[in-house]
């Protein structure tokens, strides 16, 4: 199936909507603040991912904001790009419990959600996915244990693993990563079929 540049396109006007923004914020340290970077698009014409690189940039001018998820572009029903999305081979969900698991920052193996990419480059998406959770959510989610004897630990062991995948993500070596399978596992196992809670 051929990729419709217009998605594409939809996708990368955002760049200059979030700079807009970043300008003009009374505050541009706030917290939180690139939390709105949370849309990836594969450039297939020049094989980037400008989006990496605007966020570690935005981070970089703002340095109390946080680098949130950087998940796969999906586009939403109401959205300008439904249609469009629709009539190139998007799968929407089609009940309730289906869109409880349409989570954008998970791989799109199938390719539900963008079909129009190639499976390789819908794993190389859903590894941006993992490594931008890994880089720059894991170290939050451990400081937030409220077990100073599990915390501590924790937090020896993510510190380099969060500092080699941001290594990663910010070099873009995205594409050949085989233990991110096993965090994929791992992640499922822990948020989508556990009844475990941390404390």
């Amino acid at each position: 199936m051929a990729r419709p540049p217009d998605i594409s396109r939809v996708a990368m006007r955002q760049i200059p909507r979030i700079e807009r923004l970043v300008q003009r914020l009374d505050h541009p340290d706030q917290g939180g603040l690139i939390a709105l970077l949370n849309a990836i698009e594969w450039q297939a014409e020049t094989g980037e991912l400008p989006y990496i690189d605007l966020g570690y940039r935005l981070k970089r001018e703002n340095p109390r904001a946080e680098l949130e998820t950087m998940a796969q572009y999906t586009p939403l029903p109401g959205t300008p790009d439904w249609h469009l999305a629709l009539k190139h081979g998007l799968q929407p969900p089609q009940s309730l419990e289906e869109w409880a698991n349409w989570n954008f920052d998970e791989y799109d193996l199938d390719g539900r959600k963008s079909p129009w990419y190639p499976r390789k480059e819908r794993r190389w998406l859903g590894n941006v996915s993992y490594l931008s959770i890994l880089a720059n959510s894991l170290d939050n989610v451990v400081t937030s244990l409220r077990n100073p004897w599990v915390r501590w630990p924790a937090r020896a062991v993510v510190k380099p693993a969060s500092a080699y995948f941001k290594w990663r993500l910010a070099s873009h070596r995205y594409r050949w990563m085989p233990e991110l399978e096993a965090v994929r596992i791992l992640r499922e196992k822990l948020f989508y079929r556990s009844t475990w809670t941390f404390e």
